[in-house]
């Protein structure tokens, strides 16, 4: 890396960022008031998927209407560390912050002392003659501020026409998200003169414009003899979206594979399940969230999605995530509910995706609604529904969804936003339960509805299994409430057990109607079974590798205590919690017990529930 491209963080020390954070409060209440509604970085209530959705829509309707444009996307070179500090003081003076104030900025601007840390050491101390802190609260605030002028000079500048959104004469030339600027024009020459702007602001402020690493995409062919901007024909970066002259470039298939290079690397370790769908959601899924906000997955990608969450959460550690046969624990429907409904909490990717599209759509009727639209774009799609001439794809698919939800929830009030009981929209939550709840999950068999235990719902049961403290006995049980033992997979096939068909149920076979399970079990042996793996004891988790082994099965012992011991006594003492595992003795070596057990843990939740359920 050019050293010049290098941007050091600054550390400073805890009095500094409390006294920075409490003055960017103070000049956070009059950003909205000051900034141009185009720019929408470190401002608040506006959101970066604004600027990008504007550029995509931008690029749509050229395509449409056959009209040429330049659209450049601008990069300053080491924005923040190169303002001047007199900029910055003119910029305080010009929006008339008060004197005491503006005063107390500059005194943590000027006359500061920095130490870079380079290997371990620390280099003599300078002075910090411009540039604000990166790494300080109040750094994006001023340098917001700061290049207000430049987007101001560019918007006011009646030369420059910039290019529509629809077919009324609103038109856009300038946007940004603090220093990641970008540009729409017809040709080569408002493109001059557009840059004649950034040279005088540059020449004020001592910024200095990156032209190798600016870049410009072209839309239907515009002139641009002698551009001073590169012009690319290849996919270019703005704002974590990259766009072509035709629109957002797909780049899901590359973030599929770093999500399965970074998947490998925690698929060396041994987690739990629960510890599985946070990692999958933290460290994979979240990549894709920003991205599904615009650009649409179809099914094919939501499908190598759920494959990759399957491999991740149901294969061996050992095996890759190509070229794997994955055997599903629980199906990828009943995943995606809470845990405290059985499911694994997984992201349902389609509904979570169609969620996002109609939070937003949503906010722009209440921004509407409430009559305060800020972005061009919004603009834009207030005056295509209002009309009812919808030419942006993205708002027809997605408006339409909208009003069919709207229609299905029994409110024809008009115009309005979706509320909550609150009376304020729904949040992005709030969409994604509301989808979900529309296609609600039912057990499929006789033998599901029959693991339910007498008084107890799904939610208190799951609630108690995900209070245990074991860790191994809580997955474990977890695991066999949730039908997602690594048995769900044997259809149609001889039960290992007893030789008999599993038909299209293993777990109604192998809970209820197994000879040999029926025939191993009695009450002692399973107490004491219950009670050693719980949590009270031998501790042990289940996983699909120890379940395969073929080894003939051996009958478990117990070491009878001297005095033996009633059901009643026996009763007692658990309850007192004195049963203690000494006193039982296991010989079993067969894995395959792993299956036999499953009859046991119906029972175990019992006793997790206080319920008074057993096998006699």
């Amino acid at each position: 890396m050019l050293i010049k491209n290098r941007r050091p963080i600054t550390l400073a020390n805890c009095l500094y960022k409390i006294q920075s954070k409490v003055i960017n409060n103070r000049l956070q209440t009059i950003l909205p008031d000051i900034i141009n509604p185009n720019q929408k970085g470190f401002t608040g209530g506006r959101k970066i998927t604004d600027n990008t959705m504007t550029v995509n829509e931008i690029i749509k309707y050229c395509i449409k209407n056959k009209l040429p444009g330049i659209i450049t996307f601008y990069d300053f070179e080491k924005a923040f560390d190169s303002i001047s500090h007199d900029a910055i003081y003119r910029t305080l003076l010009h929006i008339q912050v008060p004197t005491k104030l503006t005063n107390l900025i500059m005194q943590l601007l000027t006359n500061s002392f920095a130490k870079i840390e380079i290997n371990g050491k620390n280099t003599d101390k300078f002075i910090i003659g411009r540039g604000v802190k990166q790494g300080d609260p109040l750094s994006p605030t001023l340098y917001v501020m700061v290049i207000e002028a430049l987007a101001r000079s560019i918007l006011e500048d009646k030369s420059i026409i910039g290019l529509p959104l629809d077919n009324t004469n609103r038109r856009i030339k300038f946007q940004g998200f603090a220093d990641d600027s970008s540009s729409m024009v017809h040709n080569n020459d408002q493109l001059n003169l557009v840059l004649q702007h950034f040279n005088q602001f540059c020449t004020a402020t001592s910024s200095k414009l990156n032209i190798d690493k600016s870049v410009s995409i072209t839309i239907n062919n515009p002139d641009t003899t002698n551009s001073v901007i590169p012009i690319s024909n290849k996919p270019e970066r703005y704002l974590g979206y990259y766009f072509t002259g035709t629109g957002i470039h797909r780049k899901l298939p590359e973030i599929l594979n770093s999500i399965r290079s970074s998947l490998s690397l925690w698929k060396t370790t041994s987690n739990s399940i629960k510890t599985k769908v946070n990692i999958l959601k933290s460290f994979a899924l979240s990549r894709i969230t920003y991205y599904s906000y615009i650009e649409e997955f179809n099914d094919d990608e939501i499908k190598e999605i759920n494959k990759i969450a399957d491999w991740f959460l149901s294969a061996p550690n050992n095996k890759s995530p190509n070229g794997f046969k994955v055997f599903k624990l629980m199906s990828s429907k009943r995943a995606n509910y809470p845990m405290d409904q059985g499911g694994w909490n997984l992201w349902n990717i389609k509904n979570r995706q169609k969620a996002q599209r109609l939070w937003m759509i949503n906010q722009i009727i209440n921004k509407i609604e409430t009559n305060k639209i800020e972005s061009e774009y919004q603009h834009s799609w207030k005056h295509q529904i209002s009309t009812k001439t919808i030419t942006s794809d993205y708002l027809f698919k997605n408006y339409n969804d909208w009003i069919q939800i709207k229609v299905k929830k029994g409110l024809l009030d008009g115009l309005k936003s979706i509320k909550n009981k609150d009376g304020k929209p729904l949040s992005l939550a709030e969409w994604y339960s509301e989808i979900n709840n529309l296609n609600s999950f039912t057990p499929k068999t006789e033998f599901q509805q029959c693991l339910q235990l007498t008084g107890y719902s799904y939610i208190n049961l799951f609630n108690n299994i995900l209070n245990i403290k074991d860790p191994k006995s809580r997955n474990t049980l977890f695991k066999f409430q949730a039908r997602c033992l690594p048995i769900n997979f044997i259809h149609n096939k001889p039960c290992r057990l007893c030789n008999e068909n599993l038909n299209n149920d293993p777990y109604g076979h192998l809970f209820f109607k197994c000879k040999k399970t029926l025939k191993f079990i009695n009450f002692n042996k399973l107490k004491s079974f219950i009670f050693i793996t719980s949590g009270r004891g031998l501790n042990w988790s289940l996983d699909i590798t120890r379940s395969r082994r073929n080894i003939s099965i051996k009958n478990i012992t117990y070491k009878i205590p001297e005095g033996r011991k009633s059901d009643g006594e026996i009763n007692m003492d658990y309850n007192n919690t004195r049963f203690h595992k000494s006193h039982f003795q296991w010989n079993y070596k067969a894995i395959d017990f792993d299956l036999t057990r499953c009859f046991a843990y119906r029972n175990a939740i019992a006793l997790i529930t206080r319920n008074a359920w057993m096998a006699q």
